[in-house]
């Protein structure tokens, strides 16, 4: 009897399916393409005035200027650059940075700018945003990388919505000095 009640304890995760995950998290796809964009009303300001924050934005924050590369168009409102930022992933005792290269395009109009950020790719973990996600929904993945892959997504979606956050914030500002 002692027998079969150990055996039932030790199975019963297994039967409730208590090693799955629930909890998956996924960066924001469209089209099968990882992007993150968004539509901002700018209420009084002009398209010149919302194009010429948001170059200040991309000068100062855009990462390495010799990585950088830029278009800016005055004219069409649009600049695009592929630029980088840094993502600290911690979880306990394991602390490690990921370098996040992106695509940023912003599209400037009266009123309103679009941003999308999209392509994108890692530097120490190798791959794209696609590969995380398939890999956080079990394809191609081994034990100890579906354990980690819910970690390393939540944090750098968390950089990268902290830096459209901060992209937000200093494109409305109205710095006349």
């Amino acid at each position: 009897m002692k027998n079969q009640v150990l055996i039932f304890l030790v199975l019963l995760p297994a039967l409730l399916h208590s090693q799955e995950r629930k909890d998956i998290i996924l960066f924001p796809e469209k089209d099968g393409a990882v992007v993150y964009e968004g539509i901002v009303d700018m209420p009084n300001l002009p398209k010149d005035q919302i194009f010429n924050n948001a170059v200040k934005f991309v000068a100062i924050n855009a990462g390495d200027s010799k990585n950088v590369n830029r278009v800016n168009d005055k004219e069409t409102g649009q600049i695009i650059l592929k630029g980088n930022l840094p993502a600290r992933i911690k979880k306990g005792l394991v602390d490690w940075s990921e370098t996040v290269n992106l695509t940023l395009q912003i599209d400037c109009k009266d009123n309103r700018y679009r941003y999308r950020l999209f392509n994108i790719s890692f530097d120490l973990r190798k791959g794209t945003a696609e590969d995380r996600n398939k890999e956080a929904l079990g394809e191609k993945t081994g034990p100890i990388v579906k354990r980690w892959i819910p970690v390393y997504i939540a944090a750098v979606d968390t950089e990268i919505k902290s830096y459209i956050d901060k992209m937000v914030k200093d494109i409305a500002k109205n710095d006349d000095f």
